[in-house]
């Protein structure tokens, strides 16, 4: 089972959870001190919300939210330090300059509005230094 965090998702990432959800993945979240509405759209999508350790130990692939990423720096990055021996991958899926991007992450963009019926977005990513 392919198990993804996306970490205080918005209207976007809760629609694409939505769909992943459907698809037979597991989807987890950590919402602490997100608000009523973040926590009604994590529940109307199927999303676990979890404690922040468990995030990141269960998780295979981990899609930060930038604005609201209660992720340490620390944690950014293929080679996190955590209890998982899971493999990971660190998506970075918001607009920000690739020079931020911690290294050993994979970029990615998303092009459309979020995913709703009869449409899905397409994501483009690329990995590297």
């Amino acid at each position: 089972m392919t198990t993804i965090a996306i970490v205080s998702a918005g209207a976007m990432g809760s629609a694409i959870a939505k769909r992943l959800v459907h698809a037979g993945c597991t989807i987890y979240t950590n919402l602490d001190g997100r608000s009523h509405a973040a926590h009604q759209r994590a529940l109307d999508t199927g999303t676990i919300n979890v404690p922040l350790p468990t995030l990141l130990s269960r998780s295979t692939w981990i899609v930060p939210q930038a604005k609201h990423s209660p992720l340490p720096s620390s944690s950014s990055g293929s080679n996190a330090n955590t209890t998982s021996a899971l493999p990971r991958a660190f998506v970075e899926c918001n607009d920000v300059n690739p020079k931020m991007i911690p290294a050993g992450s994979i970029n990615a963009g998303i092009v459309g509005t979020p995913p709703r019926d009869g449409w899905d977005p397409t994501f483009y990513a690329c990995s590297g230094s």
